[in-house]
């Protein structure tokens, strides 16, 4: 847990680091120059379910709570797969992917489309599933592991 933790939090410096601008070296004293806060845009694997623990959920989740915390992030909004309620109310900076879904392609041209300058990561916890066959198929600026 500690482990995964670690790597979420390095992640998340990551994303910032892609589409922020930094002024000093060193992860102590990492300072971020924007014009505007970033909207993020999280996709989980599967929609939450009441009475069942959903990794992926968990894993956006946090990473919702986190970004939420840092003063240059403005928006940060979850999707699922068939819900997309205030997709297209944000240009979106950044888009973080957890896991794959059916519609994983569409998804991923759809947010290209209305947001052409976000930065579009995919987080694979599970390398195995989908394969990499299928994960390189993928539109994406970047991927992020824990492995």
């Amino acid at each position: 847990m500690e482990v995964t933790f670690i790597y979420l939090l390095l992640g998340a410096v990551c994303v910032c680091a892609l589409v922020g601008g930094v002024e000093n070296e060193g992860l102590e004293s990492l300072s971020f120059t924007r014009r505007r806060k970033l909207n993020v845009a999280l996709h989980a694997q599967v929609a939450p379910v009441a009475d069942q623990v959903v990794g992926s959920v968990i894993t956006t989740d946090g990473l919702k709570a986190a970004l939420k915390q840092r003063g240059d992030i403005g928006m940060v909004k979850t999707f699922y797969p068939f819900k997309y309620d205030r997709l297209f109310t944000a240009n979106w900076d950044v888009v973080i992917i957890e896991g794959w879904f059916l519609m994983i392609h569409d998804f991923i041209q759809v947010v290209r489309s209305h947001s052409p300058n976000a930065i579009v990561l995919f987080f694979c916890l599970d390398p195995s599933f989908p394969g990499l066959e299928e994960t390189i198929t993928y539109d994406v600026d970047g991927f992020l592991t824990n492995r």
